[in-house]
């Protein structure tokens, strides 16, 4: 299997596994931030992995992606809670990891772009043992949000950070989705 032990696989692997329409897996790929562009800047937003264009020579898998493709293999289906689960489980954060999911599902209803305010009240809304801020910086080191710099104005009225929650996990932890896919 491409990703089964490590998260960053080569363009040629991927030439090689997708075959002809391989820029269009990438493209879906990234669109659904399965992939990401590697990229050697110290901004982490996924948006600005596209700059350097979409074809690069190495690719990235979020981490929280990768739990989801071990748990696909495993069980036969895409589940953000399983893998949510077993990843901060994983992490040693095993007390909490319930109330987290908790937290990410009600961001997830939200909306797939969500400001700083917003993980602050679900983390208040949970009684969470962490802080938002502590929670924001796991969060996108696993790959479950992302920074959202362009098209801020969209977001003007927001005073802090926006962020971009993986589109994955905003489908599979959405009950609406979960059910039309059983």
């Amino acid at each position: 299997m491409l990703f089964e032990s490590v998260n960053i696989v080569s363009s040629d692997l991927i030439k090689t596994t997708a075959g002809v329409a391989y820029h269009e897996v990438l493209l879906t790929a990234y669109e659904w931030r399965l992939l990401l562009p590697m990229m050697a800047t110290k901004n982490s937003a996924w948006e600005d992995r596209l700059l350097q264009g979409l074809i690069a020579p190495y690719y990235e898998m979020p981490e929280v992606i990768r739990c989801m493709v071990l748990i696909a293999m495993s069980r036969g289906v895409w589940d953000g809670y399983a893998a949510l689960n077993y990843l901060f489980k994983d992490q040693g954060l095993v007390d909490a990891s319930n109330k987290i999911i908790t937290v990410i599902k009600e961001l997830a209803r939200l909306k797939r772009h969500v400001t700083a305010m917003d993980v602050v009240s679900a983390c208040d809304n949970n009684k969470m043992p962490y802080t938002a801020d502590f929670l924001i910086s796991i969060f996108k080191s696993f790959g479950i949000i992302s920074p959202k710099f362009s098209d801020l104005t969209r977001f003007s009225y927001h005073k802090g950070p926006v962020y971009e929650l993986n589109p994955n996990l905003v489908f599979t932890m959405n009950d609406k989705n979960v059910s039309q896919l059983k």
